[in-house]
């Protein structure tokens, strides 16, 4: 019981992010889940819910941190204020997304393979397209890269 009500003003402020989120007031729900985090570090739910809204604003390397500091910070608390998603495809889906405007396209693919793995979903469409698209992209710059280096390097 006691560890409930610890990590009750936690899921309060990621809650109160996620209304503020939903009326468009994305200071203000930024600032409720930076306050979840600093409550507590060990909960995943709202540095997922930054990390995407970082992607969403183009802040990928932000994103990046935020779901490394996530993975290596966070443990299930097997609570219902946990989601499961958070436990299975989103971390890696955020990272796919995010390598991908960083032209890290082979942590890119790594990642969105990882994501389909664990994705609840049997059929997530745009999880099978992202891969798809990740891996016509790496085809694309490995066949490039092969035309530079016999055109210029040889």
């Amino acid at each position: 019981f006691k560890r409930y009500l610890y990590s009750l003003p936690s899921n309060i402020y990621t809650f109160l992010g996620d209304a503020y989120a939903a009326m468009g007031d994305t200071q203000q729900a930024w600032s409720a889940w930076m306050s979840a985090i600093a409550e507590d570090v060990s909960y995943r739910e709202p540095y997922l819910r930054l990390a995407a809204a970082a992607n969403n604003r183009k802040f990928y390397h932000l994103a990046v941190a935020l779901v490394e500091e996530c993975l290596e910070k966070t443990y299930r608390h097997y609570s219902w204020l946990e989601q499961d998603d958070s436990w299975n495809a989103s971390p890696y889906d955020i990272l796919a997304i995010a390598y991908y405007y960083l032209d890290e396209y082979d942590k890119a693919y790594a990642n969105v393979q990882k994501a389909l793995s664990k994705s609840s979903l049997e059929d997530d469409n745009r999880l099978k397209q992202n891969l798809i698209n990740m891996v016509l992209t790496r085809k694309i710059l490995k066949k490039n890269l092969k035309f530079i280096e016999n055109k210029f390097l040889s």
